[in-house]
């Protein structure tokens, strides 16, 4: 399974680079809450700050650490996912695989959401 977000609201700070609002942060944390415990195994993030900072509180509170992709690979993302271990069918309903999440500028995230990635893979 796979979560794909867009990043919270971005501050007007740095027209390349914003952090976000306090909005964008409120609304990074309250995510974490809500996916805590989604299971989530790999945390992926665009190298802009806005993206790392909308899922720094989720991989800080599962003790993951956060995959960088480059936003201007546009199959980045699907790659990524396509390279998680495949889930495990006969056991799904006690263990679900790997669960990630990755939050993306609107460009790079596009790919991965029109690619064919299958959700969850027979192992």
């Amino acid at each position: 399974m796979v979560f794909l977000m867009r990043h919270g609201e971005k501050a007007k700070d740095d027209p390349k680079d914003p952090t976000l609002t306090p909005e964008g942060t409120a609304r990074a944390e309250a995510t974490s809450r809500m996916l805590a415990k989604a299971g989530i195994t790999h945390v992926f993030a665009t190298e802009y700050r806005r993206t790392q900072a909308t899922v720094a509180p989720l991989a800080k509170a599962l003790g993951l650490t956060v995959t960088n992709l480059s936003s201007k690979e546009p199959t980045a993302t699907a790659d990524a996912i396509r390279a998680l271990p495949p889930v495990r069918e006969a056991t799904r309903t006690k263990d679900p695989g790997d669960v990630a999440i990755d939050a993306a500028h609107r460009s790079a995230a596009g790919p991965a959401r029109k690619s064919s990635v299958p959700v969850s893979r027979p192992a």
